[in-house]
């Protein structure tokens, strides 16, 4: 049996955990149960996802619109995926040659540290051997373009781009 690995950036984290009008495609996708699939993250989009979803929060409390319940329910679910569902993959960030790479991607596309981190962790040896069963999940269309730019073929931008098969 082939099981499809994915690997979920932030902002897919975040679309997953709260209600937008741009979440529906990949909340559908990841509660979706034709086969079976593996989910992986790292430790970095999970604490920038953290973080977006305090923004929101802030953002929402300064527009007098904020609803604490909605934050902490999406902070639950999150929490509760991570153990469960998605599994944490090293980023290797004390590897003074990953940092280096991460800091030319990021360079090059245009990308902040913590993206670049995610192109070089899908670029790694233990994802490079599943390039053909993997799935990289981005809600960041230049992520999405700069991943498929280094030869990741299967990257989905959940906002922009049809829901795969």
């Amino acid at each position: 049996m082939n099981i499809k690995i994915h690997f979920l950036d932030a902002s897919a984290m975040v679309k997953l955990v709260v209600n937008e009008r741009d979440s529906e495609a990949i909340q559908a996708y990841f509660n979706n149960s034709t086969g079976p699939r593996q989910f992986h993250t790292n430790h970095l989009c999970v604490a920038e996802a953290l973080g977006v979803l305090k923004h929101k929060f802030l953002l929402k409390r300064k527009n007098h619109q904020a609803n604490p319940k909605e934050y902490f329910r999406a902070v639950y679910y999150l929490m509760g995926f991570i153990p469960q569902l998605i599994q944490i993959v090293p980023d290797r960030l004390e590897d003074l040659s990953v940092t280096d790479e991460t800091q030319h991607l990021a360079k090059k596309y245009h990308l902040d540290f913590s993206d670049a981190l995610q192109l070089c962790t899908l670029k790694s040896k233990f994802y490079k051997g599943l390039a053909n069963s993997s799935r990289f999940i981005t809600a960041d269309r230049n992520l999405a373009l700069a991943a498929r730019a280094e030869g990741l073929r299967d990257a989905w931008n959940c906002v922009k781009d049809p829901i795969p098969s």
